[in-house]
């Protein structure tokens, strides 16, 4: 009888050579719907023709939406994934579609829904990316909307956070040295309050993402208060 892929997998994983991943199923809801109030977070990504968002043009946008107590970090409903193509109006430079993988075929003849994303975003608090500076200074020059959200970037803050607690639990003097990622974050406590201020192998990373909400929205509870 032949082994099975879940039998194959665990072969090479405890061969110590072979690090393994298998599929994520994204989840239509965290946790039971219960009494607690809710806010309404998004995990935004976006790939471009370039880093200079002066120059350069979004070619694609993906929004997931979620409920989450901010209290208890806890995520309850996936409220939904979008996804646009756009045309930037010139061709995409080729070492742009290798690393994306989108072509001038894709995006012909697209166009971003401003006023879709406009609407999707208005009860949105908290706004997440995981390289969020390269994200948002893209998103807020063409929807200036989301100047007045709080922005988490679910790479240096998850990862300033993991740090802060090792310091934390080895050295009694270590408040004075928490990372300044902390502080920034610390001052967006007033949840509407206006803020002044590339990362997944296309949009569909942020179906994939839904297995780190828990953590980002956790940094988001455990540092904004």
């Amino acid at each position: 009888m032949e082994p099975t892929l879940e039998q194959m997998a665990r072969s090479l994983v405890e061969s110590g050579d072979y690090r393994v991943t298998s599929r994520l199923e994204p989840q239509a809801e965290y946790h039971p719907p219960d009494t607690s109030p809710k806010l309404v977070a998004a995990v935004v990504d976006v790939e471009t023709t370039g880093t200079n968002p002066d120059r350069d043009k979004i070619i694609e946008l993906g929004i997931c939406l979620f409920e989450y107590d901010r209290q208890t970090g806890r995520i309850y409903k996936v409220l939904g994934s979008w996804e646009w193509f756009e045309d930037p109006g010139f061709s995409i430079p080729p070492e742009i579609t290798t690393i994306t993988g989108i072509t001038d075929q894709m995006v012909a003849g697209h166009r971003i829904d401003d006023r879709a994303v406009n609407d999707l975003l208005g009860r949105v608090v908290l706004v997440i990316a995981h390289n969020a500076d390269f994200d948002r200074r893209f998103l807020e020059k063409r929807l200036p909307v989301l100047a007045t959200k709080h922005w988490v970037c679910s790479r240096a803050d998850i990862e300033a956070r993991r740090q802060a607690e090792i310091s934390l639990a080895t050295n009694s003097s270590a408040d004075d040295r928490i990372p300044s990622a902390f502080q920034s974050i610390s001052a967006r406590a007033a949840p509407f309050s206006p803020i002044t201020g590339h990362c997944s192998e296309r949009a569909i990373a942020i179906r994939r993402r839904h297995a780190g909400l828990r953590e980002i929205a956790g940094a988001e509870r455990r540092f904004l208060d």
